[in-house]
C-alpha cells in the first residue's frame, strides 16, 4: 500500500474536466470525492451522473483488467442491478489512460453514479438486512461462471488468509483483547481446511455498510452495492460472513442481524449446510482480520 500511495493520481478538477472531455466527449460538474489509492469525481452532466475514477499508477494492469471484466459481465448478465455500469469511451473500449504532469501514467474508468445512502448511516432493519442479503444472492448468482486472472489475487482481506491475522497480533495493545482474538484464530485454525471443500466463485468480498446503499425513499430497501475494489475468487459464503460481521457492529442484535442476511441470501443463491455450519466463525474471522489490519496501520 505504501508504494501505492507515492503513485497516487492527483489531477486538478480542471485537468479531470479535460480527461472527461477527451475521452468521453462529456462536460459537466466535477466534485471530488475520498478515495485512499485513486482518484475519484462526481461528474454530473445533462447525460446523467457519473463517477471518473483516476486509477493509481501502482495497481497492476491485470487488476483494473478484471474489475473491469466484472463490471461488463454484470452489465451484459444482470443489468438490472443497482451497480455501477461502465461508459465507453469515444474509441468504444472501456478504460482509457493519460499520463500526469510527472510522467506517470494512469488508467481511467467512467461509471455511471448509484444513488442512495449508506447503509452505516440507517438503522438497519431487518428487513433491509434481509434486502442485503437479496442483491448479494443477485450478484454472487450473476457472477457464477465468471473467471479472471486478476481475481486470483493474494489479499490480506481475502479470508483464506485470515489466519495472518495472528502476525498482526502485536500490534494490538490490551492483553484481554489479544487474548480473545488468539481464541478466534485458533477456532479458525481448526476450520481452515474445510474452506477448501466449499464452493468458491468471484465475489464482492467487501459489503461492508460503506458499500452498501439504501434507497432514499424506503429505509428497508437496498438500492445499490459500490466498491469493487476488494473483489477476488473467494468461498461464496465469505460473502455472507462479511456483510454479516459488519452489519452486526453496533447492533442490537447482531445474531439476528446475521440470520437476516443469511435468509436473504439464501433465497437467491441458496446456501449449503456445510456453509452455514461455518458462518459463525467467519463471521468472526473477518473481525478479527479487520481489527489486526486496523491496529497494524496505526
Amino acid at each position: 500500500m505504501n508504494d501505492m500511495l507515492k503513485t497516487t493520481p492527483d489531477f486538478s478538477i480542471d485537468a479531470a474536466a479535460a480527461l472527461l472531455v477527451e475521452h468521453y466527449g462529456l462536460s459537466g460538474t466535477l466534485s471530488p470525492l475520498a478515495s485512499e489509492r485513486d482518484q475519484n469525481f462526481k461528474v454530473t452532466t445533462t447525460e446523467g451522473t457519473f463517477i471518473l475514477k483516476l486509477i493509481n499508477a501502482a495497481e497492476p494492469e491485470v487488476e483494473s483488467d478484471f474489475q473491469t471484466a466484472l463490471l461488463a459481465h454484470l452489465g451484459t448478465h444482470a443489468g438490472d442491478l443497482p451497480v455501477p455500469h461502465i461508459r465507453p469511451t469515444l474509441s468504444g473500449g472501456s478504460l482509457a489512460s493519460t499520463t500526469s504532469p510527472h510522467g506517470v501514467q494512469h488508467r481511467i474508468r467512467l461509471v455511471s453514479w448509484v444513488e442512495g445512502r449508506p447503509l452505516a448511516e440507517t438503522e438497519r432493519s431487518d428487513a433491509a438486512l434481509q434486502s442485503l442479503g437479496r442483491m448479494l444472492g443477485r450478484f454472487d448468482a450473476a457472477l457464477q461462471g465468471f473467471m479472471h486472472p486478476g481475481a486470483l489475487r493474494d489479499l490480506d482481506w481475502n479470508i483464506r488468509n485470515a489466519g495472518r491475522s495472528a502476525g498482526r497480533l502485536q500490534h494490538v495493545s490490551a492483553a484481554e483483547d489479544r487474548a480473545l482474538l488468539e481464541r478466534f484464530l485458533m477456532r479458525f485454525a481448526a476450520i481452515a481446511p474445510r474452506l477448501a471443500t466449499l464452493r468458491a466463485a468471484v465475489i464482492h468480498n467487501d459489503a461492508n455498510d460503506w458499500n452498501v446503499l439504501v434507497d432514499t425513499g424506503d429505509a428497508d430497501r437496498i438500492s445499490g452495492l459500490i466498491d469493487f475494489g476488494d473483489a477476488l475468487h473467494s468461498p461464496v459464503i465469505a460473502e455472507v460472513a462479511i456483510a454479516a460481521a459488519y452489519a452486526g457492529l453496533d447492533h442490537g442484535d447482531p445474531i439476528g442481524a446475521a440470520a437476516a442476511i443469511a435468509s436473504g441470501f439464501h433465497a437467491e443463491y441458496p446456501l449449503q449446510e456445510e456453509e452455514i455450519d461455518l458462518l459463525y466463525d467467519l463471521i468472526a474471522i473477518r473481525l478479527v482480520t479487520s481489527v489486526t489490519i486496523s491496529a497494524s496501520d496505526r
